[in-house]
């Protein structure tokens, strides 16, 4: 009985990893794609393209410089991005993690 409820209790503990699958990324990795995604905006919208030049120039970032710098695929994001989407609480915590990280270098910018 004792060795039952060792491992219900372990395997408790580990659950919430054991739940994700195989090639989606990390939280933290998560959080820093999402980040260079948001930084990225900004800066487009800062230069004033127009609206299609906008798409072509960010889809030309999104995948040679954001994805490709860190070893990822699109397919690897695009999986990890509906993984994540189809769990609010993760994905609510992720993104809590994305806007204190950018207030954080917006306060550091508008110091300078």
């Amino acid at each position: 009985m004792k060795k039952l409820i060792f491992v219900f209790i372990t395997c408790s503990l580990f659950a919430c990893e054991v739940d994700k699958p195989l090639g989606v990324m990390s939280e933290d990795e998560m959080v820093n794609l999402m980040i260079d995604i948001h930084l990225t905006q900004a800066e487009l919208q800062v230069r004033n393209f127009g609206h299609e030049e906008s798409k072509i120039i960010y889809n030309r970032i999104l995948q040679d410089s954001i994805v490709q710098k860190r070893g990822w695929d699109l397919e690897e994001v695009q999986e990890s991005v509906d993984y994540y989407l189809g769990d609010i609480p993760k994905y609510s915590k992720i993104y809590e993690r994305v806007l204190d990280s950018l207030t954080l270098k917006e306060s550091l910018v508008r110091k300078d």
